[in-house]
């Protein structure tokens, strides 16, 4: 194969410490292959010396396609502009401070020569060092194919918003699709991934991890209403295309037991820690969640009761619910 198969896109704005290790590792794994890569980096008008790790990489022999937007658009739009740009069959749009791990490019190379839809790559959170900190977890299989596209979405429910996981088809977009159908919701990126599944193709889940994402490295939007308002917005809006009801249930329950609990008690009890935005919590998740059941066992006593009962509430009812949950939802 001597053609470009694969654009990796990486949008960024003054994290260049990050660009440069994320680089260093991408360009070590491509170096050979350049004739199938395409690598992009999206700056979305940083004022850090991200040119500067660019230029390092191109004077090293990577072929770089570097554009650098004259304002900051948000990130909808750096990432929306990674997609647009990508010229590839096959886009990878990777987060500035996630690490692609040994093999992974060789591994992807591989999945890409059959006609996919979209490839969903499993991933782990670190702190501090990605290599000590890999889960020695053991797959039995490296990979599953999905034929339909509503069970590979309910397998990867509400993480379907972490963009550096999937590697999407480009070539199946056609003029039905707007891929800015959903600019300022801060999950954009659903506006093409989620259609993409429903194209007809296989979609792949690969669970070996291939990827690792840097923790309590995000912040600067209004999280509860992105998750809760701005989601269901978008789900509701992509029925159309053949999303099911069920799924976007399955995805409001998980969303409310696995993911907003930790939010919410950050929020209440570890504001040094909480990055995000928001000025309240509880609205948005009532007007969103009020017809679950989930949420008047889970969401409103942690929101509203002392540090001690929501300990309580969280060893008693909370944990055991959630590992009920998972059990259940992944047989």
């Amino acid at each position: 194969m001597n053609e470009k198969i694969l654009s990796i896109c990486i949008p960024t704005y003054n994290r260049a410490n990050y660009l440069d290790i994320s680089l260093s590792i991408i360009c070590e794994q491509i170096k050979n292959i350049l004739n199938n890569i395409e690598l992009i980096v999206s700056d979305n008008c940083s004022t850090d010396n991200t040119i500067d790790i660019v230029l390092k990489y191109k004077e090293l022999g990577f072929p770089i396609l570097y554009y650098k937007q004259t304002v900051n658009t948000g990130l909808d739009g750096n990432i929306t502009n990674c997609f647009i740009k990508a010229s590839c069959k096959y886009v990878w749009i990777f987060g500035d401070d996630d690490i692609l791990i040994e093999g992974g490019i060789n591994k992807i190379m591989n999945l890409i020569k059959a006609d996919i839809g979209v490839i969903y790559l499993n991933s782990y959170v670190f702190s501090e060092n990605y290599k000590n900190e890999k889960p020695t977890t053991v797959f039995p299989i490296e990979y599953n194919t999905f034929l339909n596209p509503s069970e590979f979405l309910n397998k990867i429910s509400y993480q379907c918003t972490f963009v550096s996981a999937f590697i999407c088809n480009k070539s199946l977009i056609d003029s039905r699709n707007d891929i800015q159908r959903y600019m300022g919701t801060n999950i954009n990126l659903l506006s093409w991934i989620i259609p993409l599944m429903f194209k007809g193709k296989p979609n792949i889940y690969y669970y070996e991890y291939l990827l690792a994402s840097k923790g309590g490295n995000s912040g600067g939007y209004m999280l509860f209403e992105v998750f809760a308002t701005n989601m269901n917005k978008v789900l509701n809006g992509l029925i159309d295309i053949g999303l099911e009801k069920r799924t976007i249930n399955k995805i409001n329950n998980d969303l409310i037991i696995k993911f907003f609990p930790f939010f919410i008690n950050n929020f209440r009890f570890n504001s040094k820690k909480n990055t995000f935005l928001d000025h309240q919590f509880f609205w948005p998740l009532y007007s969103t969640f009020k017809r679950y059941f989930a949420f008047y066992l889970v969401i409103v006593p942690i929101s509203f009761s002392p540090k001690f009962i929501v300990r309580v509430w969280t060893k008693i009812i909370i944990i055991p619910l959630k590992a009920i949950y998972i059990n259940y939802s992944t047989k």
